[in-house]
């Protein structure tokens, strides 16, 4: 019974880890998507919301991707979306054709993001970013194929040129952090090793020490014992 507790309880913290993580991936990302800049100085913007993601997708295995596409392009779409018509005073038929596509984005990020098995290779970090690259190419392809169809235009090649630009920075920034995380773990989890060898180690050395002690008080009693047999034959 105790134990079906013990698993239950372990169930119910997981869970609510989980539904904090989603909560945090929720909130964080559109944040770090209005940090955006242009670095070419023309129409062609790059925000932080593209790694951020990246990066919750590679940390927490415990949320599918598939989720976590749907969540994050829905809560960057109703966060742009409220912006737009509450802040921007932009009616609510165009801010919705504006910000829509962003959700297409985030669901194909998070979708090729499950078939290529991205988790499965965080040994093989410079597999993982160019991975990303190909995934961020391909989901802003996509939200760039609607927004050209609403617009009515075509898709340039410059521009092209620039997402995968793009796409590599933030990949490889995105791995490099990354790797400075998996890094303080395995530094943490060495550390928390070497504090259970050295318990398990002064445990071992307190139970030899209780062995001699032990073996001490055995030789004791038997020469009590041995004494006390003479003794008694003696007096017989």
């Amino acid at each position: 019974m105790c134990n079906v507790c013990t698993l239950f309880g372990m169930e119910v913290s997981e869970l609510k880890e989980r539904i904090l993580a989603v909560l945090l991936m929720m909130i964080a990302v559109p944040l770090a998507g209005e940090f955006k800049f242009y670095p070419f100085n023309d129409a062609f913007r790059v925000s932080l919301g593209t790694p951020a993601f990246f990066l919750f997708l590679l940390w927490n295995r415990g949320i599918h991707p598939y989720i976590a596409g749907v969540l994050t392009g829905t809560s960057v779409f109703v966060f742009r979306f409220l912006l737009a018509v509450i802040i921007s005073d932009i009616p609510v038929e165009e801010a919705i054709s504006r910000h829509l596509p962003v959700f297409l984005y985030y669901a194909m990020y998070a979708f090729i993001f499950h078939i290529t098995k991205l988790n499965e290779k965080h040994n093989k970090p410079f597999m993982i970013g160019l991975l990303g690259v190909v995934i961020e190419f391909c989901a802003s392809l996509s939200e760039m194929a609607i927004r050209s169809l609403l617009a009515d235009q075509i898709i340039s090649f410059h521009a092209i040129k620039q997402i995968i630009f793009i796409a590599f920075i933030r990949s490889f920034f995105v791995l490099g952090f990354f790797n400075i995380i998996k890094l303080r773990e395995a530094k943490l989890a060495e550390e928390e090793q070497r504090r259970q060898n050295e318990q398990m180690l002064l445990f071992i050395s307190n139970l030899y020490e209780e062995s001699v002690q032990l073996k001490k008080t055995m030789q004791n009693a038997e020469e009590i014992t041995h004494k006390c047999y003479d003794f008694y034959r003696r007096l017989k």
